[in-house]
């Protein structure tokens, strides 16, 4: 059973997935965000990708003026667009950038990330 939680898995992946973790660990995206439970989500790691897909990444975040402020710090030179909604009740950030070829999306709640409704893994 592969644990969704660590990156490892890619390693042993697709060409798309192996690419993925190298940038990801290039750029230690989920070093820096290790505070917010980070795990990677979406159509790349079960392999129903397409041309485009980006890298979805759902943070556990409780300050989210805090979080957004972490994020300009952390990855303001990548041209970041950061959008506050609510969804399903919840309030959410959205945070998107580009990180050579893979657009990144951090998209963070104020629950386990095991529990968002983002989540489109099988955990």
């Amino acid at each position: 059973m592969i644990d969704f939680t660590k990156l490892d898995y890619l390693k042993i992946g697709n060409e798309k997935q192996k690419r993925a973790y190298e940038v990801l660990t290039k750029y230690k995206i989920f070093t820096i965000l290790d505070d917010y439970s980070p795990i990677l989500a979406g159509t790349i790691p079960i392999e129903i990708d397409i041309e485009g897909s980006d890298l979805d990444i759902i943070c556990e975040v409780e300050d989210q003026m805090k979080f957004e402020a972490f994020l300009i710090q952390n990855f303001s030179e990548n041209d970041l667009k950061i959008e506050k909604i609510t969804m399903k009740g919840e309030d959410s950030i959205i945070c998107n950038f580009k990180l050579e070829e893979f657009p990144i999306e951090i998209f963070a709640q104020n629950k386990p990330t095991t529990q968002h409704n983002k989540m489109l893994i099988a955990t």
